[in-house]
């Protein structure tokens, strides 16, 4: 492990950089056991890459470059295979369909696969700077949808560029980032640059931890710390949604308040639950400057149930009702709705009512069949 870990140190850049006007985001890292390098589950079964995705097919068609990680020289090209592939069945380049591979030395490799047909430009031979632009991110092969399938190779064998308590001792990246995050764009030698983005989560609901029925509105917070050098102003950064539905949120989510390089905030998401009972509505966002993500992804999940099972709970079980106010506080008679409590749902009948009543039978005559009454 020692030797590889020397090998992978600190080599690599980002092989996406168009991201100024459109997301781009990891998908799904290496497999570690149906885990990721973070011990989280952004992963699959025998999954030997990174995928990174770009936003879907309007933006495949809009071109979005993919760049060489680091120099070298090219040694496998294929192309002119069908890029619009959702089964992940498609046929060509043995699944990877339009890629290619850069060595780099020293039993080092880099694979870009799932390439657009037609975008590959470069030969077999040709050498590559690190950042030089290869070709552009398609869906060929065994793919679902646009994304770029990263894969790191030394020896042959597929390593997980990325590094944490369930993956390697050593990222191959110059630079990481956060987990669900891009790596940063510097190839290796370059310093880092001046005044970047970046954000990481320190607060986040569990999954299943929001609970809602349809209709109903709901608040969806994250703590989170800026941990780039840049400030963020609310003028200037903002959340947007890079997969999912809007869930009623209106436009994008905005910033409270300035925040400074160190310093946390809170991004809350302002929802209208939609969904079926029974289901869990997920949703994406990241930050952004300018239409540039970055930093950690925000990842929205709430169970939408019937109305009686919905709504928060106090730590004894009752259900909450609003207060002439607006707020919401606890039943502590655990009714179902404050327009229907427990006990007895009667009507009371008043002496008018009684007196009425008793008029209506004693002056109706007795029917007899044959006649009109």
């Amino acid at each position: 492990m020692g030797l590889t870990s020397l090998i992978l140190a600190s080599s690599l850049a980002a092989p996406l950089r168009d991201c100024d006007t459109a997301p781009c985001y990891p998908t799904a890292y290496v497999d570690q056991g149906n885990r990721d390098w973070a011990c989280r589950g952004l992963t699959f079964a025998n999954h030997s890459g990174s995928d990174f995705g770009i936003g879907g097919f309007e933006e495949m068609d809009r071109g979005r470059a993919v760049y060489a990680a680091a120099g070298g020289q090219i040694i496998q090209v294929e192309d002119g295979h069908f890029d619009r592939c959702v089964s992940g069945q498609c046929e060509g380049g043995d699944g990877y369909g339009n890629h290619i591979i850069i060595d780099h030395g020293d039993g080092r490799q880099s694979l870009y696969a799932h390439l657009r047909n037609g975008s590959v430009v470069v030969e077999v031979g040709e050498p590559v700077d690190c950042g030089a632009a290869i070709g552009l991110v398609g869906s060929s092969g065994f793919s679902t949808g646009a994304h770029l399938h990263f894969e790191w190779r030394v020896d042959g064998a597929s390593i997980d560029p990325f590094a944490g308590p369930c993956g390697e001792p050593n990222t191959a990246w110059v630079e990481q980032g956060p987990h669900g995050a891009l790596p940063a764009r510097l190839c290796a030698g370059e310093g880092p640059a001046a005044g970047e983005d970046n954000s990481r989560i320190l607060e986040e609901p569990a999954p299943g931890e929001i609970v809602a029925a349809r209709g109903t509105e709901v608040s969806y917070c994250w703590r989170v710390e800026n941990s780039g050098s840049r400030t963020w102003e609310p003028e200037m950064v903002n959340g947007v949604l890079v997969s999912g539905e809007r869930l009623g949120q209106a436009g994008t989510l905005g910033l409270s308040e300035t925040v400074l390089p160190g310093a946390s905030t809170q991004v809350c998401a302002e929802l209208t639950m939609d969904a079926p009972a029974g289901e869990r509505s997920r949703a994406s966002w990241r930050l952004a400057r300018a239409g540039s993500v970055f930093g950690a992804m925000l990842i929205l999940r709430v169970d939408v149930v019937e109305p009686r099972d919905a709504g928060p709970t106090t730590a004894d079980g009752g259900s909450f009702q609003p207060d002439p106010d607006g707020g919401v506080l606890p039943r502590p008679d655990g009714g179902d709705h404050p327009d229907h409590p427990t006990g007895c749902g009667c009507v009371a009948a008043s002496p008018l009512n009684l007196w009425l009543l008793l008029l209506f039978f004693v002056g109706r005559r007795p029917y007899r069949a044959g006649t009109l009454n």
